[in-house]
């Protein structure tokens, strides 16, 4: 009888750790790559952020479009860039840079802000 207590006990000591190891891997629906903004903005020179970190949907203010720079003052995240583009937290990043702007241009991530023709900073 022992035997059989001892046995069950172990049994259920490597069913309790299965159990709960199976909670310590569960991804908590973090997408690390699921933006939800709609448009970044050229605040810096080579340096792109959303407009309002909370408010996702916000959209561009183009009177703030002034300093002359290299890129578009702003450019609009596509349904594709949504779902594709790695989050500034992901990246370990305050902003996307120039280089990952044109990156995201390349894989059809963002497209140039029809309303913003030219290449200005965001300056609000």
């Amino acid at each position: 009888m022992k035997n059989f207590q001892k046995i069950a006990l172990g049994l259920m000591t490597v069913g309790s750790a299965f159990a709960f190891s199976a909670f310590t891997n569960v991804d908590l629906g973090t997408n690390k790559k699921a933006v939800t903004f709609d448009y970044l903005v050229q605040r810096a020179a080579g340096q792109f952020t959303q407009i309002n970190p909370s408010n996702p949907s916000a959209t561009p203010d183009y009177s703030f479009c002034k300093t002359s720079a290299a890129n578009r003052c702003s450019y609009e995240v596509t349904l594709l860039g949504k779902s594709n583009m790695p989050t500034l937290v992901s990246l370990g990043q305050t902003s996307y840079t120039a280089t990952q702007i044109q990156d995201y241009l390349d894989n059809g991530y963002i497209i140039e802000d029809p309303e913003t023709t030219k290449s200005t900073l965001y300056v609000d």
